[in-house]
């Protein structure tokens, strides 16, 4: 069996981390170091308000009369065009929305 020696050395480490904050390092894709970072948050925030927005498609379509009844299969199938219906909404701008017919 072939073995592998560990360094448990914080040197290896402490390179590593260097150059993967570098301001130079192209692996940072031309970001200075607190842009990635900015970058990263604002991802993690979008993420965050997309699970917010499934969690509450998905408590809304709980209350429906027919929820209970329905199948697997077409409650994914509700829920992904209802979460689709409720980006829309998100994404629109408030003028769009008033305008809109009923």
């Amino acid at each position: 069996m072939r073995r592998f020696e560990y360094d448990d050395s914080d040197e290896f480490f402490k390179d590593d981390l260097e150059s993967f904050f570098d301001e130079e390092d192209p692996d940072n894709f031309g970001l200075p170091k607190g842009e990635l970072i900015n970058v990263l948050q604002l991802d993690l925030v979008e993420v965050d308000l997309n699970m917010r927005l499934l969690s509450i498609t998905i408590r809304t379509l709980e209350k429906t009369f027919l929820w209970r009844f329905r199948s697997p299969q077409k409650k994914m199938k509700m829920i992904s065009e209802m979460y689709g219906e409720m980006v829309k909404l998100v994404d629109k701008d408030p003028k769009e929305i008033g305008d809109a017919p009923i």
